[in-house]
């Protein structure tokens, strides 16, 4: 490793550490409680800080390339850091990582009440099946995704008399040419395969979520939001567990999670954002891959700013709930 670039390391890795300090801070003061982090959640923290920040020069080169000079360029400083913490916290205590591929999406609007951006850590559908799996009474072994399409075959078999396991028959005819997306369906695997559990999802239901969406995610990816909503509806049968749980960060996210389609009067501009990218029918349901960042037209860019200055400007929070930042 070259000394620039082993002095940028060193640079991040310190700037991750006063993130992951600031959150805990912040914890503390906005909900007056003492917030004890485990290594593995700092770890956490630190991977989250990293998502954060490659996330918002993306955007921001994005900004640059397309001549967005009227908008504000998003700095570590101009993000709502107490809104971003408290985010952050709860996401941390469901166990999300950042860095594992559709764990955590940071989204930046910008607030025109606040004349900041708020940043939305949107949970990927990997992260939703991942901590509605871990908080359920009973984690399945397995779930099982798929779509399916006008030139598959597909038979459902009821639990009832003479048949003890819920089940199914699923092929796909013709590979090259599938039809268009008819329906969906989820199966929750358990070790008594007895309380095995089909969840059918129709065209019908795709279209319900689709109606209920404010933004353009459904124009410009039908068969990705089909397969997300998939996901959200499947893992929605899983019960919760409150004994396993951090019920107060569960139902957090689960409240952001419905808020996210309704729509936001203070923020300006659209956010074309790929929460997945295409599923691959060849691919095994729930394997991660990394969302392009390069489709954002509309978005509205994020900044993290000039480095070395961002560094030395840390100020002192002038009320409590504020947060003392030195990026």
């Amino acid at each position: 490793m070259s000394e620039g670039k082993e002095k940028e390391q060193n640079k991040l890795q310190r700037w991750s550490k006063r993130f992951m300090e600031s959150v805990e801070d912040g914890f503390n003061q906005q909900i007056s409680s003492q917030a004890e982090f485990t290594d593995y959640e700092k770890r956490l923290g630190q991977h989250l800080f990293i998502k954060i920040h490659n996330s918002l020069k993306q955007f921001e080169r994005d900004r640059v390339r397309k001549g967005q000079d009227n908008r504000l360029p998003i700095k570590w400083e101009n993000i709502n850091m107490n809104q971003l913490i408290l985010d952050a916290v709860h996401r941390i205590n469901l166990g999300l990582d950042a860095l594992i591929d559709n764990h955590i999406h940071p989204i930046p609007y910008y607030n025109s009440s606040n004349q900041n951006y708020d940043l939305n850590l949107m949970i990927g559908y990997v992260g939703k099946d991942y901590y509605r799996r871990k908080n359920a009474v009973e984690e399945p072994l397995d779930v099982r995704y798929e779509l399916v399409h006008a030139n598959d075959t597909f038979k459902v078999f009821k639990k009832g008399k003479g048949n003890q396991v819920e089940d199914y028959e699923f092929n796909i005819e013709k590979p090259f040419d599938r039809g268009d997306v008819v329906g969906g369906f989820g199966y929750i695997v358990y070790g008594n395969e007895t309380k095995n559990q089909l969840v059918l999802v129709s065209e019908a239901d795709f279209l319900k979520s689709k109606n209920k969406s404010k933004g353009g995610f459904w124009k410009e990816w039908p068969v990705r939001m089909r397969y997300k909503s998939l996901v959200h509806r499947t893992t929605e049968k899983l019960p919760t567990d409150p004994r396993k749980t951090n019920a107060e960060s569960y139902a957090y996210v689960e409240q952001q999670d419905k808020e996210e389609s309704l729509p936001k009067e203070d923020i300006q501009g659209n956010v074309d954002f790929e929460d997945f990218q295409e599923v691959d029918d060849k691919k095994e349901p729930n394997r991660p891959v990394e969302p392009e960042t390069d489709s954002n037209e509309g978005s509205i860019p994020a900044d993290v700013g000039n480095e070395d200055s961002a560094e030395n400007n840390g100020q002192e929070a002038e009320n409590k709930g504020q947060v003392t930042r030195e990026f």
